[in-house]
């Protein structure tokens, strides 16, 4: 069933108002004679950072154009005939060749009436031949449908619906031709053929699925084959095979095996990349632990192929950001690590052997120079890497990595590759087609500007500034000007006045008036995004005895994200990192058990900035009747905790704490108290912490990380503290609510909450 783009708008415009906070300001209108108008609008990003874009109006008409175009994400499609640019604006494209942005033609942005996206920008997969787009579109919190975007005809096919929601993982992956793409619901994988969408005879999801697991544990190679691990096992898939499952499901598996691994795979914390040849695979176990594998169906009985394969172990702090892998099998490795609440890039390389015969104990991993790397893009044959900075891209000899150019672009954020001599540049002033000689650079759009007005020299062009160099715009095309040659800025026309007006609540600060003087009317520019926040009670709420479990319910929208810290630290740079992302200060509770397994973990936690407090010595549940717990061991087992924190990192803990388990008694908290120790409860629980094993003895207590989040966000009032487990419970999990913490934080900023720590709401309910 399809339906029309209208449709669609209405779909996309309820997710964007769904994932909308307070971080767009309109400023700077200036009205022309001719009752153009121009304005700009700064979106707040995640973690601090902002940009500014600038939009041109019509006063009677009430049309606007967008002038400018902020490179939050980039690709070429068509070949590498055409660049598109996605942000919370909307999503853009030039022509082929590679000149007037335009947004997508039927897609939804702000120009034709959608609200700024805010928050983190939410995931969209484009055809590698740019005729599709396929985007999420949610109906819950934890839920929603992908829908399939036909961009000639304007029209959208949804493809599944009850699909879970992740903000860093889109549940769906293009093959190389444009031919396919798989996705992922309910634990299953399915493929979802371009052919037979064409000729409307898109096969019933039951005929299509390809294996059960998560969109994670598989790969497209080079050649059109889809790759999957199951367990320990790998498999192929040839494109071919997708029709014959319609036609044998449930009788004969799929894929065929082409080769093992020593560990099992789980999607939460493991990866892999498979080599051009398909001959070898990179596996990445626990984020950290890099193993090196020659592909073989049978590892049994071959003495002749014993070897030494290498391995690369990485800083618990550090993600594995890409890998580059050209045919040659010189392998490097892209990272990024937290040092010092900083994020610090990291290289590393080796040369994998064309076979297992190959290899010797001599191979080891190499680190490469590149500080300050926001990216590491290859060249279409990998001869070439261009290095982007802030300061602006080095391009190096893939080989031996030595510098082969030096392309000056202060604020530098993206590049991708035209062809062998060129690069597109996109920065925060430009976006700029570079030549790698340097002769030539080619401007495609302004980003933002610093300045703009219109032009006091030719009516309806732009004045602009932007990294300190000036611009015009006239006749839909941005070009370089000797000065700038702005006006002084006006709110009147002999028609219209605009003036902006503060909002009180929703996604915008405020709102950008017009007044008819001949009309004598007033009217915003365009309508403000509605969104009603859930109304504070009409009473405060005691907390239990001796217990801080909760803020007020009645003078602040606000809630804390409790971190608690039992055994091991799973999902820790996970979550420091998205805390970065948000710019959030949470607290964390560790315990003794924590700090002696991992007391570069506690280190971690106590360099990022966070509030952190006390869970004692040892995780056990103090109200058992098989312990018998006086006042003494409690003291002793609090300071035992405070005593191995200070030696692991320096650091003092916060007077507050919390037991284990959440189990207290008077015995325990007048202990406590004698130590000006304040004890933290909470007033949900997510249930994040039940894992197989508890799952199967409490029927009904084993919830998906999708329905976690739907649980917090039914649950939540003013005030409310919500604890997140860090770890892997016992039996483990097939999700964590670690690893969607993104999804929980910009749920809660929807409805307009803020995110504190515990003693903020200790402050502010007194």
């Amino acid at each position: 069933m399809r339906k029309t783009i209208t449709t669609a708008a209405l779909a996309l415009t309820a997710l964007l108002v769904s994932a909308a906070w307070a971080d767009v300001e309109f400023s700077e209108p200036d009205v022309a004679a001719n009752d153009g108008l121009l304005f700009a609008a700064k979106a707040d990003l995640p973690g601090g950072g902002s940009f500014s874009t600038l939009f041109a109006a019509k006063l009677g008409p009430g049309e606007i154009e967008q002038l400018t175009v902020f490179p939050e994400a980039m690709e070429l499609i068509d070949g590498n005939r055409s660049l598109q640019v996605r942000n919370r604006f909307g999503i853009f494209r030039t022509d082929d060749a590679f000149s007037g942005f335009k947004p997508v033609s039927g897609f939804p942005s702000f120009v034709r009436g959608s609200p700024v996206q805010s928050g983190k920008l939410p995931g969209v997969a484009t055809s590698p031949d740019g005729a599709y787009l396929l985007y999420f579109s949610p109906t819950s919190y934890g839920y929603g449908r992908l829908i399939l975007f036909d961009i000639r005809k304007g029209v959208e096919t949804p493809v599944a619906s009850g699909i879970g929601h992740s903000i860093d993982m889109f549940p769906a992956l293009w093959s190389p031709d444009s031919r396919f793409f798989v996705y992922e619901r309910k634990g299953m994988v399915y493929y979802y053929s371009l052919d037979q969408y064409k000729g409307g005879r898109v096969l019933d999801e039951s005929y299509r699925g390809v294996f059960q697991g998560r969109i994670e544990a598989l790969t497209w190679g080079g050649d059109g084959s889809l790759f999957f691990v199951k367990d320990r096992s790998l498999y192929r898939v040839r494109s071919s095979e997708f029709f014959t499952q319609a036609l044998y499901s449930g009788i004969i598996s799929i894929g065929t095996m082409v080769g093992t691994v020593p560990f099992s795979f789980d999607p939460n914390f493991d990866s892999f990349r498979i080599s051009p040849d398909g001959a070898k695979i990179l596996f990445c176990k626990d984020g950290r632990n890099l193993f090196l594998y020659y592909l073989d169906p049978d590892d049994y009985g071959r003495s002749s192929r014993v070897a030494s394969l290498p391995y690369l172990f990485l800083q618990g702090d550090t993600t594995v950001v890409d890998v580059l892998w050209p045919q040659s099998g010189l392998l490097t490795i892209f990272t990024r690590s937290l040092r010092n609440g900083e994020r610090v890039a990291g290289a590393y390389r080796i040369q994998a052997p064309g076979s297992v015969d190959e290899a010797s104990l001599s191979q080891t991993f190499k680190e490469l120079e590149v500080a300050g790397a926001l990216e590491l893009v290859p060249s279409s044959d990998l001869s070439r890497v261009a290095v982007v900075t802030k300061e602006g891209v080095t391009v190096r000899n893939y080989a031996d990595w030595t510098s082969q150019a030096v392309l000056p672009a202060p604020g530098a954020l993206h590049a991708l590759w035209v062809d062998d001599a060129r690069l597109v540049v996109a920065g925060t002033a430009t976006i700029e087609i570079i030549a790698i000689d340097g002769k030539t650079r080619t401007l495609l759009c302004l980003s933002q500007t610093e300045a703009a007005t219109w032009s006091s020299l030719s009516d309806g062009a732009v004045a602009a500034k932007a990294g300190g160099k000036a611009f015009e715009r006239r006749e839909g095309a941005w070009r370089r000007a000797d000065v700038y040659r702005g006006r002084t800025p006006a709110t009147n026309s002999v028609s219209y006045r605009v003036y902006l007006d503060a909002l009180s609540s929703g996604s915008y600060r405020n709102m950008i008036m017009v007044r008819s003087i001949k009309g004598l009317g007033t009217k915003p520019l365009f309508p403000p995004p509605l969104k009603v926040y859930q109304a504070f009670p009409d009473r405060d709420e005691p907390c239990s005895a001796g217990i801080f479990d909760h803020g007020s319910r009645i003078r602040r929208r606000e809630v804390s994200l409790v971190f608690n810290c039992y055994d091991t630290a799973e999902g820790l740079p996970k979550i420091l990192n998205t805390l970065a992302d948000y710019g959030i200060t949470a607290t964390f509770f560790v315990n003794g058990e924590f700090i002696r397994r991992a007391p570069g973990a506690a280190r971690l936690i106590a360099e990022s900035g966070h509030e952190v407090g006390n869970m004692f010595f040892t995780t056990f549940d103090p109200t058992d009747s098989r312990f018998r717990i006086d006042a003494e061991f409690i003291k002793r087992g609090l300071a035992r905790t405070e005593d191995e924190y200070f030696a692991a990192t320096g650091k003092e803990l916060s007077l507050i704490w919390h037991t284990p388990y959440y189990s207290t008694s008077t015995q325990l908290l007048d202990a406590a108290t004698a130590m000006n120790y304040a004890y933290v409860g909470r007033d949900i629980d997510p249930l994040d912490w039940v894992g197989a094993l508890d799952g199967r003895s409490i029927p009904g207590s084993y919830l998906p990380t999708a329905d976690v989040v739907e649980r917090v966000m039914a649950q939540k009032k003013p005030g409310s503290i919500v604890p997140v487990r860090i770890g892997v419970p016992d039996g483990g999990r097939d999700d964590y609510l670690f690893m969607e913490l993104d999804l929980l934080i910009d749920s809660l900023l929807s409805e307009g909450y803020e995110i504190v720590p515990v003693s903020a709401l200790i402050e502010h309910s007194k």
